[in-house]
């Protein structure tokens, strides 16, 4: 099963305040959201986008952010 959305963007949301800043890349979105998939009750995996990335990864938990694409939207990573 393949959890997907939207395109890829690689620069990371920053939201600068007065103690500090906040970085939050889409990567760690993705691997956020690809772990979180695969512990939904009936997902048993997640497969690789295209198939260019082989079937080799179909159900290796580290690289569950491969199905998963994030967009920056009005200052949202999405």
């Amino acid at each position: 099963m393949s959890f997907l959305m939207a395109s890829k963007t690689t620069t990371a949301l920053i939201q600068s305040r007065q103690w500090g800043r906040i970085e939050v890349f889409p990567s760690a979105v993705a691997a956020i959201a690809g772990h979180a998939a695969t512990r939904c009750y009936g997902i048993s995996g997640m497969a690789a986008r295209g198939l260019r990335d082989g079937f080799a990864e179909l159900l290796r938990r580290e690289n569950v952010d491969k199905g998963v694409d994030v967009v920056q939207a009005d200052d949202a990573l999405v």
